[in-house]
């Protein structure tokens, strides 16, 4: 699950062009190679931390990461396809459960190499479970999975098994496995180095269809296209860090920016004001997204830990205003955090705007008004303050906080926001739990996820597990931490399916985060690029980096 920061139009779904639905392999005939050089410029409101598959922690990693490395699974708009893979094992179909009760997953490689020229092999997707076990590494997901793996036997160079120490239900999903160079992250022991200290981690060899030539930190990164990737008609690749979407909207304007990516890009609405404002300027593609926008309560803070603060907040937010002022019916306001289209989805029941029971709840909680139109205070008689942050450069997530906090005032909440750089906002303040109160961002969820790393207890991240796991609320409730545990190591369908009815049960009751929507995924592009087209997944639109083409602006 990866988190991107906010914003949303729900429509049906467009492509520039022609879509591809397999990745294409890297080595074609040379008569594709393109005679002319051809550049496109992406703009992003958000820098990358990491390209690095196991070290990016944010949607925006993944997505620019993603011109650089391939996956073994990558998620399609019609399911998991094979990336590397041949394709993707099935119970019954290259994955069997042996008398002992284990898995067993049988792989088979295609051919493909890395950017210094080495192929890709078995070795590498073993080096990728090495490195995601290894505790000195400073990963920021995969250990999880990394530890119920028992081992990996490599048959050959393109053939390897996977034995899981029980059935494990995302044994083929995508990002299960992560494939990095051995050669370059095993030393002659086959132990992992010291990748925080290496140079791999700034400047990375991978396998995908570009190369990161150089880079300018909170600026831009360039990437090359590689000779061998014949079938890619685009030979340079400019990524560049705009601090906000008005500013990225005017580089699509100006023509310092060609597109948009899927993740870190304009919200819906804005690209869609773009678009309608500058005629035939401009295309738009969009797919329903798997964008989970929330708000985290933070349930150290003594006062959130009370469920009755988080449910007066939660009566209090009328979220179909708030999220109707900005994007109109764009975004369908949701609760729970399973996107509509996972099999295990429950139809909640919509908490109510009841400002009369969120004031009751909070006189209950002692956080009385000394007046009837006074700020509220502690029990204590001191002023009572929180401390809302999110990351800055998204306007309408920005208009959106705004509405929220005049409603809370409504009731007596003085709520101040707190808006930071994306990077400060996330992987210094949300990721090491150092935001104080509330927190407004997005995770990505697919369809097979469990919530198991959003919501156990002990995926809080801590100094004490190296600041892994996704459970940032820091939400501690046993039968939740049981069931989601218990659900990593079983395959069947029914017992997933129970278990998560009463996981997303237990979640309204206690409300950890408060659900918002699940955001559309949008490009923009202008005239005389095409082939963009956002999956709506959590892989990379570089998946499809064939079909990008581009013509020089007017």
């Amino acid at each position: 699950m990866r988190p991107s920061v906010v914003a949303a139009l729900l429509a049906l779904l467009v492509v520039f062009t022609t879509t591809a639905c397999e990745r294409p392999s890297q080595a074609r005939d040379a008569t594709t190679t393109p005679t002319t050089p051809t550049r496109l410029v992406f703009g992003v409101t958000a820098e990358p931390s990491s390209l690095v598959p196991l070290f990016g922690s944010s949607a925006v990693d993944s997505e620019v990461g993603g011109l650089l490395f391939r996956e073994l699974v990558r998620s399609a708009p019609d399911g998991d396809v094979g990336d590397l893979a041949t394709e993707v094992p099935r119970l019954g179909r290259g994955a069997t459960i042996d008398e002992a009760g284990r898995l067993l997953v049988d792989w088979t490689l295609r051919e493909a190499r890395w950017s210094d020229g080495r192929p890709v092999t078995s070795a590498d997707v073993v080096a990728g479970w090495k490195v995601a076990l290894a505790e000195d590494q400073p990963v920021t997901s995969g250990r999880d999975l990394a530890r119920a793996v028992e081992r990996i036997d490599v048959v050959d160079e393109r053939r390897f098994r996977v034995v899981w120490k029980t059935p494990t239900p995302s044994f083929a999903s995508p990002r299960v496995h992560r494939v990095l160079p051995a050669h370059l992250v095993l030393d002659a022991a086959g132990a992992p180095v010291a990748l925080a200290r290496s140079g791999f981690l700034r400047r990375p060899i991978g396998n995908g269809p570009f190369v990161l030539v150089d880079d300018v930190a909170g600026a831009w990164l360039r990437f090359k296209r590689r000779p061998d990737a014949r079938d890619v008609h685009v030979d340079e690749v400019l990524v560049k860090i705009v601090p906000s979407t008005e500013a990225l909207a005017s580089a699509l304007i100006t023509g310092d920016v060609d597109a948009t990516l899927p993740q870190a890009g304009l919200s819906p609405t804005e690209a869609a004001r773009l678009v309608a404002e500058h005629g035939d300027r401009f295309s738009m593609a969009r797919a329903p997204g798997t964008t989970w926008v929330h708000l985290d309560f933070n349930l150290d803070d003594p006062i959130l830990g009370d469920r009755r603060v988080r449910q007066a907040i939660a009566h209090t937010i009328d979220r179909v205003a708030v999220v109707g002022a900005i994007a109109g019916d764009a975004y369908d306001v949701d609760e729970g955090f399973l996107p509509r289209h996972h099999p295990a989805r429950l139809a909640l029941p919509r908490i109510s705007v009841d400002r009369a029971r969120a004031a009751a709840l909070l006189d209950e909680a002692g956080l009385r008004r000394p007046t009837p139109d006074a700020l509220r205070v502690r029990p204590d008689g001191t002023p009572w303050q929180l401390q809302l942050a999110a990351a800055s450069g998204q306007r309408d997530t920005e208009r959106l906080l705004q509405l929220v906090q005049a409603q809370l005032r409504e009731v007596g909440v003085d709520v101040v926001l707190d808006l930071r750089p994306f990077k400060v906002f996330f992987a210094e303040g949300a990721k090491k739990r150092k935001l104080p109160h509330l927190a407004f961002y997005a995770w990505t969820v697919d369809a097979d996820s469990s919530g198991a790393s959003l919501w156990r207890a002990d995926r809080i991240p801590g100094a004490d597990n190296g600041w892994t796991g996704l459970n940032l609320p820091g939400w501690r409730h046993d039968e939740v931490t049981r069931l989601l545990t218990a659900l990593e190591s079983s395959v069947d369908v029914e017992q997933r399916r129970t278990s998560l009815a009463r996981v997303q049960e237990a979640f309204m009751a206690d409300l950890p985060a408060l659900s918002f929507y699940f955001r559309p995924s949008v490009v923009v592009a202008r005239r005389g690029v095409t082939g963009l087209a956002p999956s709506g997944t959590a892989s990379a639109m570089a998946a499809t980096a064939s079909t990008w083409r581009v013509t020089p602006a007017r």
